[in-house]
């Protein structure tokens, strides 16, 4: 249900729905937990605006809400068009009707037309077809994921329907099945490693679906009313949740799905209707009724507060250094004869990635992603994983070593260089000086922690410190 298009039916159903209250017209500006601000960087049509989907350049697609026959076409934002000022949202495509469900792959995005079905529309040059008649044509939501690894098309039916299922279709087309869900689909999302589906009804639980078994369990609680704000995130494994409307609306918030842990994001945005955590760049985009937002990758802090459980080693050190320009710059963490850590503890990272977390003091410094991509990371024969990238995006992370050991022998090495780096301010930086290493399915957590004795160098442009355990 897209409370701001469906203002007169709403009003009519206030008292069998009351969470469905119309939102505010006015809001301060949206700014993360840690104070970072979202940018608006493009605006659309008068429409309302419905979901996110990226492509493999880059650039970022929103549905619409129109609930009419003629509809409008996709929108698109290209990062590159982006100065500064928000730009106009462009027209990709035909127009669609109440395109409230969309999915990308292999060059097409597959949206959910109202009046025909679902529709495909080429990447390349917006040529369009009907994929499959007579399907996604809820007037209250028709979510749609596809799975990567044979091109299944996964439909929900919408919030407030009573319809419990997603029906699947093969990347030709044809029906699969249906699949029993607990409660009715507002919203979905796809996890490609895990093969899971993360779906909302139209309201604040966020449920998992096993497709190959049916198994369906509860993973967590948001704060608000969810729809059309839940992505996935690939980079760091979490759930993005955004609520829409009614109590506590225009909240971000993250779902744990290991733990179904909720903490807050981000506040003060006019509801949620769409929520993307773009995996070339790392930037993470909101869509608030016909406004996109975005926070840059650098500022999406995900890092654990310090104090929660870590491994230590016995050595370790850190190495930070400001170039005259910022492609001389450099980072360089090592950890050595580290308390035991299996090979299973470590996980896949060309599944979930992992983060390098840095705090001076008691303050969240900077953060260096290590994306899941599994070009870049190499399996050490059972003994752990090898990362390298000589690009350095989107954090300037070039190379990382992880080894396992049961015998208080494990290892870390990450190196970084070049003007992906993030652009930390030096010089008599507080201690402790915290370097950790978090990541995996299983969140394992490696650190070093710099005390005033262990800082060699504090300076404007450099850092060193040697931390080893007599």
């Amino acid at each position: 249900m897209k409370p701001q298009s469906l203002r007169v039916a709403l009003a009519s159903i206030a008292t069998i729905f009351p969470a469905l209250a119309l939102l505010p017209a006015a809001h301060a500006q949206p700014l993360t937990v840690n104070g970072d601000p979202f940018t608006l960087v493009a605006t659309g049509p008068g429409t309302q605006l419905f979901g996110l989907a990226s492509d493999d350049a880059g650039r970022v697609y929103a549905g619409n809400n129109s609930n009419t026959t003629t509809g409008i076409p996709v929108q698109r934002f290209d990062p590159a068009l982006f100065s500064g000022v928000p730009v106009a949202l462009q027209n990709f495509g035909p127009a669609v009707g109440d395109a409230d469900g969309l999915a990308i792959l292999a060059g097409h995005i597959y949206v959910a037309d109202r009046d025909e079905g679902v529709r495909s529309i080429a990447i390349s040059d917006e040529s369009h077809f009907v994929h499959i008649a007579a399907v996604a044509i809820n007037e209250t939501g028709s979510p749609l994921v596809i799975r990567p690894s044979d091109g299944h098309l996964f439909v929900g039916l919408g919030g407030v329907t009573g319809i419990l299922r997603i029906d699947e279709y093969d990347a030709a087309g044809a029906f699969v099945r249906s699949i029993t869900t607990v409660t009715d689909v507002e919203t979905m999302t796809f996890d490609p490693g895990s093969g899971l589906i993360y779906y909302a009804p139209f309201g604040a639980a966020v449920r998992s679906l096993d497709p190959a078994t049916g198994e369906d369990l509860l993973v967590g609680m948001s704060s608000g009313t969810i729809d059309g704000g839940l992505a996935f995130d690939p980079i760091t494994g979490l759930l993005f949740v955004g609520t829409a409307n009614g109590v506590n609306s225009g909240l971000v918030e993250t779902i744990d799905p290991g733990t179904g842990q909720t903490s807050l994001f981000a506040s003060g945005f006019n509801g949620s209707l769409g929520i993307l955590r773009e995996p070339v760049s790392g930037d993470l985009y909101f869509l608030e009724s016909n406004q996109l937002y975005r926070l840059p990758s650098q500022d999406v802090d995900l890092c654990p507060t310090p104090g929660s459980p870590c491994r230590t080693a016995q050595s370790s050190g850190l190495t930070i250094k400001k170039g005259k320009t910022s492609a001389k710059d450099k980072l360089v963490w090592k950890w050595s004869r580290g308390q035991s850590v299996s090979f299973e503890e470590l996980s896949d990272p060309r599944q979930d990635g992992y983060t390098l977390c840095l705090y001076t003091g008691d303050t969240f410094r900077a953060q260096l992603l290590l994306p899941d991509e599994p070009a870049r990371w190499k399996v050490l024969a059972g003994k752990g994983y090898k990362y390298k990238d000589k690009s350095g995006t989107p954090d300037g992370v070039t190379g990382a070593t992880l080894k396992a050991s049961d015998a208080d022998k494990s290892k870390a090495k990450v190196k970084g260089k070049g003007e992906n780096l993030p652009d930390l301010d030096l010089g008599e930086v507080e201690t402790p000086i915290i370097v950790r290493l978090v990541g995996g399915s299983s969140n394992v957590c490696l650190e070093s922690s710099f005390g005033p004795e262990d800082v060699i160098r504090n300076t404007n442009t450099q850092i060193k410190a040697k931390d080893k355990v007599r």
